[in-house]
């Protein structure tokens, strides 16, 4: 997917092979383009790859959503990989919020996030995992999730965290998911010391816990609930979007849905 800008608009375009498509842009705020992803087959199973590439000219603005959970199916031994590659230009922005991905117990699979901003380039950045279907009944005794995320400014690591959850060991283990379902990570740029403590103070969920990193806010959730999570995430990208993307926002009509 590509953005650049058009006028007062953020026009895409894009090209795709096999099943993973997008909506036609919409533009709800305006010049802002906003994506919903689509994978019709609904799931991921072994052995399948999607790769996500993002260019962002400069000072082009993006929304990308999904208008549900991505599924992980179990797996008889092959790998599924993902991989989300981002360029953004000076003054572009980014908010990549999709859904939660629900990784059902066997699934075995690989994730490699990478996003290079420009200086004065702007992200909001949400993931989510759930390992088994906690709501069926159903735990993650058996299978592999390994993740790896950076983003880098300049060339220069800005985050990086890489991350293995295997079970059953990393699935109970205190250094692991401690017998949790659900592991998020929020992460924005550029975020102002003064404004994390404050939300930070205001912060109301004890499953999450809030930093910041130079400019960079971390926002990290190890729980049950991943209502909660997402409740919370919403309230943050509320809160954030005037200090880092410099306008109030209405949220997405899919996460009304």
């Amino acid at each position: 997917m590509h953005f650049r800008t058009q006028g007062p608009q953020t026009v895409l375009r894009h090209r795709h092979t096999g099943p993973l498509r997008i909506q036609r842009p919409l533009y709800p705020e305006g010049g802002r383009c906003q994506v919903h992803l689509l994978h019709p087959p609904a799931g991921v199973v072994g052995g399948d790859t999607l790769d996500i590439r993002l260019r962002l000219d400069a000072d082009a603005q993006a929304q990308v959503l999904t208008p549900g959970a991505s599924l992980m199916y179990r797996s008889a031994g092959p790998t599924a990989n993902l991989t989300l590659e981002c360029d953004l230009d000076n003054g572009a922005s980014l908010e990549y919020l999709p859904h939660e991905t629900i990784h059902f117990n066997g699934a075995r699979t690989h994730a490699r996030t990478r996003i290079r901003v420009a200086p004065r380039a702007r992200v909001i950045w949400r993931e989510t995992h759930c390992f088994g279907r906690p709501e069926a009944g159903e735990v993650f005794d058996q299978g592999e999730m390994r993740w790896r995320t950076d983003i880098l400014r300049e060339d220069a690591p800005l985050w990086t965290e890489t991350t293995r959850i295997g079970a059953p060991n990393w699935v109970n283990d205190a250094a692991g998911m401690r017998s949790h379902a659900y592991t998020g990570t929020l992460l924005a740029t550029p975020v102002d010391p003064a404004v994390c403590e404050s939300l930070r103070a205001a912060l109301t969920n004890s499953h999450t816990v809030l930093t910041c990193v130079d400019d960079l806010l971390i926002a990290r959730y190890l729980g049950d609930d991943g209502r909660a999570w997402r409740h919370t995430t919403e309230a943050l990208w509320r809160a954030l979007r005037p200090t880092v993307l410099g306008e109030h926002g209405t949220p997405p009509r899919i996460w009304s849905t």
